[in-house]
């Protein structure tokens, strides 16, 4: 923290160390750990952060703004570096709303409820972060001169301002929406450059909350993947609906047009359709002719009598003119694919358009040129145009689009039936190493007419090849996002035929592709009603098998398959603690994307799919479905569960765990049993079932008091999960826990926090121990993997080894540090491979580990070893190393004993009552810094570091503070 606030330590590297806290920081943002930490003593660490930014320096401004909106989540718009270019180019329109607005609620998703956690994380982040005044502290900077600073502030205050409005409870949005220090700034006429930065947010602002307000897609759960789908489906719909909107402007424009502007304008593209050299034609004019008067059915016939025009644009189309098929595939080609498709639309808009594509020879021209490929036909062929060369590098393969747009309307398909283009394209999919022409023909068609371009996609999904097959599967997931009509009906057949598919992979991203459409209940209900075999699959149906509990034709259809009564004795003994793994990951991975995460190699072995082909839902932290949750959605299953006697069993361990009867080893299988009770409680059948063992009073109570963080945050999302339920909604309130209204579609979102968020982000005081001088560290046995001849009475070291850890110890002592640094380099020359060796390099971070080290001196130490390689012993090695005992001086009776870190949570338990801000000073020494000064007092007994690495007993070297506890 101190790199953000200190201002008079501002050195060369300053940018380079403020970005390295920031990461570090962010990291402590996306872990229960690391917020519980932040917010001891009265969220002191997050208040210096917020009241950093109201420092006079504008880096520091500029990377604590960046790492807001990477906690957030917040992509920043990259159209323009500030809203003045903006405004000057949109008006009031801000291009960064595009994306979120929707004119067509046509085939919305009719949403199962499914938890995500993400939202529910980040509604105590902004909770902390609001309490603390970062709202406050961000609208004084909308005053700032620097550009940059007010245009991210900005944004960032508005997409704050929409998170409170979708994430907390009305409480928290009736204080923080109506903002009055802003609206104060706007409203102030003797501050010319400071309300023109409030009226500028304002504006924003309400644009954002208008431009959101428009999507369909605000539903239930706030799920992530789902607003991902709103936002793709936005994007399609977006277009098509300005296409409309365009050309009723245009087609209002071409018939108000008189006699005389008409025909100057035929006479000016007349003129610049004169040269043969296409470059020089005024694309934008000829743009504006297509869209504008040619929709006039009048127009069309004077432009088509009187005039070349026409013909003479088309014909720039023909393939076999080489002169639009022979373009370079580039960015500057794309207004030539856009010409040619808003040509197609309004050509294919009226009658006399779709006769003038009939007679004319681009159709046929472009039939020949696929009859080039077709197998049946013989004989040497000078030049393919749809040579697979042409298909990369030229836009040959944009013919395809041009022939979509006439999938989109009847009189389109009978156009392409009267030049037999479907009969080529069935011929075309048998082709060996032409896939690049069915993904080509197989993207461009329109779906939404039960006619040949769905006969032609189930072709492909059952033809010979493995890659196409997979290709097709994955279109599907694509014409699912987009809201096919009527996909319930057709695309859901497919997709279980592709269930069969003699390769796993093509079955698993089926399963994949299914799960996903499964979100929509009458897709779910198709896929019951088709009773599909899974059992083929193995571990990679689960995911759909578990779907098809929630329905009682399913129940039945799975019990019938005895596949229910074996499900619930894995999930009993062992599928809850799997459960906890899998979606811990997917937290992880979606809280931090990008980032390896090692749990993936152990979740891939408890089955499943790849996690690099796991659906996107799980992968952005949305929960998957739980078998006991989806168990307990149906009158059979509440009744089995109840039958079973499984409940009881997990609301006996969750009492007896609350009363601190839990040790390290029991809490993967407490999370497995809370998240089954949570899933459980998410229905209106299950709640009963906690309420008549009264064990939401339990968890809220282990939320509260639980000595092991990770037991607090999952209770947290556990309760997230009751709050999905009205009658759990008010059993909540009656705690404590306040949770956000519905949204318009009156589904509850599952998000809740405390009323007394201190209650809640604390931790169990612990003992003060004393200072470092006090302490010895305990020498460690010989490692069993090391060999004979390297273990002495040191434990495993030889001089060099002792030498080598001598040299780092004086890299702690900035006098001795140049010294060390080229004594090592000079090992390390000499001898590269001891530095390659993993059990030297654990030795040597259990150092970098207790003592204090400048950032400089750490790196180099790291860079000694970049050639050390933890392959699978070096791994067992790491987990055979005890852990670093501390052995405090004698106490009062005379007797040493062992620090350990539960033992001191245990005994003051009693004492969590207390709020976290009144703990004992003594506590709290040294919170700023780990470790105070530079670890060693210089002219000190450097050596005690090499000493205790050794094997040695030493007495821990004056100097070094830390927390009690050593925690």
């Amino acid at each position: 923290m101190s790199q953000f606030t200190d201002a008079y330590s501002r050195g060369p590297a300053n940018e380079e160390k403020l970005t390295a806290c920031a990461k570090a920081v962010t990291l402590l943002f996306k872990s229960w750990t690391g917020i519980i930490y932040l917010c001891l003593d009265n969220k002191r660490a997050i208040r210096s952060i917020v009241e950093s930014l109201r420092l006079p320096y504008d880096e520091n401004r500029k990377i604590l703004l960046e790492m807001l909106f990477e906690i957030f989540q917040i992509d920043v718009p990259k159209w323009y570096p500030d809203f003045v270019s903006a405004r000057s180019r949109f008006g009031h329109h801000y291009p960064m709303h595009e994306d979120l607005v929707t004119q067509s609620k046509d085939g919305d998703i009719v949403n199962v409820d499914r938890k995500n956690l993400v939202d529910h994380y980040l509604s105590i982040v902004l909770m902390i972060l609001i309490d603390v005044g970062l709202l406050e502290v961000l609208v004084e900077l909308l005053q700032h001169e620097n550009k940059y600073i007010t245009t991210r502030v900005t944004i960032l205050v508005g997409e704050m301002l929409e998170l409170c409005n979708r994430l907390l409870p009305m409480a928290y949005g009736t204080r923080i929406q109506s903002l009055p220090t802003l609206f104060r700034i706007a409203a102030d006429f003797h501050d010319e450059l400071g309300r023109h930065q409030g009226t500028l947010a304002l504006t924003y602002i309400d644009g954002l909350h208008k431009s959101k307000e428009r999507m369909p897609f605000q539903n239930a759960n706030g799920s992530a993947a789902n607003r991902r789908w709103a936002s793709y489906r936005s994007k399609q719909q977006l277009r098509l609906g300005r296409s409309r909107q365009v050309e009723s402007v245009k087609i209002r424009m071409g018939i108000q047009i008189d006699d005389v502007h008409f025909r100057i304008m035929l006479g000016d593209l007349e003129k610049v359709l004169g040269s043969k050299d296409y470059t020089k034609w005024n694309w934008d004019t000829i743009m504006e002719f297509i869209q504008g008067p040619l929709l006039n059915p009048k127009r069309f016939d004077e432009a088509l009598k009187s005039s070349k025009v026409v013909r003479r644009i088309t014909s720039f189309f023909r393939p076999m003119n080489y002169q639009f098929s022979n373009i370079k595939r580039n960015k500057g080609s794309a207004k030539y694919i856009r010409t040619g498709c808003e040509l197609m639309k309004t050509l294919l808009a009226t009658s006399d358009g779709i006769r003038f594509l009939s007679e004319n020879k681009l159709f046929a021209e472009i039939a020949d040129c696929l009859g080039q490929l077709d197998p049946v036909q013989t004989g040497a062929q000078a030049e393919i145009m749809f040579s697979k060369e042409r298909m990369a590098t030229t836009l040959t393969g944009e013919y395809f689009k041009l022939l979509g747009i006439c999938t989109r309307s009847p009189e389109g398909i009978r156009l392409l039936d009267k030049f037999r283009m479907f009969s080529l394209f069935y011929r075309l999919t048998e082709l060996r190493s032409r896939d690049d022409l069915v993904k080509a023909m197989i993207l461009s068609m329109d779906y939404t007419r039960d006619n040949h371009p769905r006969v032609l996609l189930s072709k492909v999904m059952t033809s010979g090849y493995k890659h196409i097959r997979l290709a097709s599967t994955n279109h599907l997931r694509a014409i699912l996002q987009l809201g096919t009509p009527d996909f319930s009906q057709w695309g859901i057949q497919l997709l279980v035929t592709q269930l069969y598919d003699p390769s796993i992979e093509v079955c698993e991203r089926a399963v994949m592709v299914l799960d996903q459409a499964c979100n929509d209940r009458r897709n779910l209900e198709s896929v019951v009603n088709l009773r599909p075999s899974l059992d083929h699959l193995g571990q990679a149906g689960n995911p759909l098998l578990l779907r098809f509990l929630s329905t009682t034709v399913g129940f039945h259809y799975l019990d019938d398959l005895d596949y229910i009564h074996n499900e619930m004795d894995y999930w009993f003994e062992v599928g809850n603690d799997h459960y906890v793994i899998r979606l811990e990951l997917s937290l992880s991975r979606a809280l931090s994307p990008g980032t390896p995460n090692p749990l993936a190699d152990l979740a891939r072995d408890l089955g499943g799919p790849d996690q690099d082909d796991q659906d996107d839902q799980e992968l952005e932290g949305t929960a998957p479905p739980h078998f006991y949750g989806e168990l307990a959605r149906t009158p059979e299953g509440a009744e089995l569960l109840s039958r079973k006697g499984h409940f009881e069993a997990f609301a006996d361990l969750i009492r007896r765990r609350s009363k601190g009867d839990l040790g390290p080893d029991d809490v993967l299988h407490l999370k497995g049993v809370l998240w089954a009770v949570g899933n459980i409680a998410a229905s209106t059948r299950g709640l009963p079932f906690l309420i008549e063992e009264d064990l939401i009073r339990d968890i809220v109570e282990m939320a509260r008091s639980s000595p092991y963080i990770t037991i607090k945050g999952t209770c947290y999302y556990v309760l997230g999960l009751v709050a999905k339920t009205p009658q759990g909604v008010e059993i909540l309130e009656d705690f404590g826990w306040e949770t956000v209204l519905p949204v318009s579609n009156g589904q509850l979102p599952g998000l809740c926090i405390p009323k007394d968020p201190a209650s809640f982000l604390k931790m169990p005081v612990w003992k003060y121990r004393g200072a470092w001088p006090e302490y010895q560290i305990a020498p460690h046995p010989p490692d069993e993997g090391d060999s004979e001849e390297d273990v002495d009475r040191h434990g495993g070291l030889d001089p060099a080894d002792e030498e080598i850890l001598a040299c780092i110890a004086n890299m702690s002592n900035h006098i001795l540090a140049n010294a060390a640094s080229k004594s090592l380099s000079k090992l390390r020359n000499d001898n590269p491979p001891r530095f390659a060796r993993p059990a030297l390099y654990l030795r040597v971070l259990r150092m970098l580990s207790v003592y204090h080290f400048r950032l400089t001196a750490r790196r180099f130490v790291h860079e000694l070893f970049d050639r050390v390689v933890f392959d699978g012993a070096a791994l067992e090695r790491l987990d055979r190393l005890p852990v670093l005992t501390i052995i405090p001086p004698s106490g009062k009776d005379g007797e040493e004993w062992p620090i350990d870190v539960r033992s001191d949570a245990a005994e003051t338990e009693e004492d969590t009552s207390s709020d976290n801000d009144t703990s004992p000073a003594s506590s709290r020494d040294g919170d700023d810094d780990m470790l105070d000064g530079d670890g060693v007092e210089e002219g000190g007994d450097v050596e005690v570091m090499a000493r205790r690495e050794s094997g040695r007993p030493l007495s821990l070297t004056p100097g070094i503070v830390t927390r009690g506890g050593f925690g």
